[in-house]
């Protein structure tokens, strides 16, 4: 973190860390909603479909920024 403020770097990590337990629990949350609704292959269909749909984001962000 060298391109942060010292008196920064505890707010940021704190504020990663919550972010992310905060995203695990909203994940299994809905998750959990859409296998009990519809099964585990909708959420298999769903996490596919955000990878490719990231990847692509992530490709053109690299083609941009290049």
């Amino acid at each position: 973190m060298g391109w942060l403020a010292p008196e920064a770097g505890g707010t940021a990590v704190s504020l990663f860390i919550f972010s992310f337990f905060v995203r695990q629990g909203i994940g299994a949350a809905v998750f959990g909603r859409i296998v009990d609704n519809f099964g585990y292959i909708y959420c298999f269909i769903l996490v596919g479909i955000a990878i490719a749909l990231l990847s692509v984001w992530l490709v053109k962000q690299k083609q941009y920024s290049a």
